[in-house]
């Protein structure tokens, strides 16, 4: 068991879920902080692991990881250590890679814990800020997040940094200083190394207040998050929609993939948009869409390709969803089509054929349904476009007691 520190409290440990802890050790003052003071907790005891990611970047890359190794060695704190290559030396390369091996060493019975403190509050709220950012932004930092399903706490968020290190000198605890934090040449480290202390000379209060600047805008936008729908589709009626609208809403579906830009000119062309035009972006993975005074968030269309197949009576259709028979039919090849233009279909008790294009027009087809509905051949005749079944196939499936139906695929998320 490690033994107990001087009793001094980085933060209310009551705040943590009754959870195991993976906590985030590079070996600085804040990481080490957080482990010190958390492997000194009684009632911890035997629910601490601590990852160390060496990111290769410095010469002394190595005797970190080794610092590492013996500080947890001398807690008693199981260490998993990881080595990576990034594609660059940015910021937000080093995220990528530490999320990816943080979501391959978690177990499902615990938290991550990260060491930003409030200091590091304020340089991202101004960092933001100076990059241009929205109400999301500009709250800066959250003190819980989940990430591809695992639990990131922060519970240093309201701890000062000058609390962290009077922890460190009142325990007499080394830790690692990386020479890069002091090269002004990115942009963090310059509001970090230059601007905040100017602002600090000027403002004695200026960092606890920014950190609860950005406590009072979450309160808002857990209160935007409550008024914004999630339903869709959305009646573009009931709502006043512009870019700000839009882009709260999509986040509510999780799917904030567009620019303040792009959804500005979509709103522009919702508009201008007559009756026969179909305002839409698209993303890597979803489709928003507008139409009959409706917005759609749908997946992404993806390509319908001719099938040429023995008959049987699941059909899988992949994208365009599937087509089942309930019993056995004298069908030996079926040609199945997307997309066909101008054709017709004899339709049961119908004298003459119906074009599929009024049939679209008279029920009404979403434009998303059309480019998926299949087209079923069999020598050449039509049996069946979707749900409407010829005259043909109707006979052959009275005939041996079968039902025929396409199964739509569903496209609105």
């Amino acid at each position: 068991m490690v033994h107990s520190a001087n009793k001094v409290e980085l933060f209310d440990t009551n705040q943590l879920p009754n959870k195991k802890l993976l906590i985030a050790y590079s070996g600085g003052a804040d990481s080490t902080a957080l482990l010190h003071f958390c492997a000194h907790q009684d009632s911890w005891q035997g629910r601490i692991r601590a990852i160390h990611i060496n990111h290769q970047l410095q010469a002394e890359s190595d005797s970190w990881e080794y610092h590492c190794q013996q500080q947890c060695q001398q807690w008693r704190i199981p260490l998993l250590t990881e080595r990576v290559t990034l594609s660059s030396s940015s910021e937000n390369a080093a995220r990528q890679a530490r999320l990816a091996i943080f979501g391959q060493h978690i177990n499902s019975d615990e938290i991550i814990l990260t060491a930003h403190h409030e200091h590091d509050q304020a340089e991202t709220v101004l960092f933001r800020l100076f990059r241009g950012t929205g109400l999301r932004g500009m709250c800066g930092i959250q003190q819980q997040t989940i990430i591809e399903g695992h639990t990131y706490i922060k519970p240093l968020l309201q701890t000062t940094k000058s609390d962290i290190l009077n922890y460190l000198k009142h325990n007499q605890i080394n830790w690692i200083e990386d020479p890069s934090n002091t090269l002004n040449h990115y942009s963090r480290n310059r509001i970090r190394n230059q601007i905040l202390p100017i602002i600090e000379q000027q403002f004695k209060n200026a960092i606890p207040q920014m950190a609860l600047t950005a406590r009072q805008l979450t309160k808002s936008l857990d209160l935007l998050n409550q008024l914004i729908p999630d339903t869709n589709p959305l009646s573009v009626n009931d709502w006043q929609i512009n870019s700000t609208f839009l882009y709260h809403w999509l986040h509510q579906h999780q799917q904030a993939h567009f620019t303040e830009k792009q959804l500005t000119t979509f709103c522009r062309s919702i508009e201008q948009a007559d009756i026969s035009k179909l305002p839409q972006l698209e993303s890597k993975n979803i489709r928003l869409l507008y139409w009959q005074k409706h917005l759609y968030l749908l997946t992404k269309e993806q390509a319908t390709q001719t099938l040429n197949c023995s008959w049987h009576k699941d059909i899988d259709l992949k994208h365009a969803g599937y087509i089942t028979f309930t019993t056995d039919l004298p069908i030996d090849t079926l040609t199945i089509h997307f997309n066909l233009k101008g054709q017709k279909i004899h339709l049961p008790n119908h004298k003459h054929h119906k074009s599929i294009k009024k049939l679209h027009q008279q029920a009404g087809t979403p434009p998303w349904e059309k480019s998926v509905t299949p087209y079923l051949f069999s020598d050449d005749k039509l049996l069946a476009v979707g749900n409407w079944v010829s005259q043909r196939l109707t006979d052959l499936l009275n005939s041996h007691s079968c039902q025929y139906r396409w199964h739509k695929p569903q496209q609105i998320l």
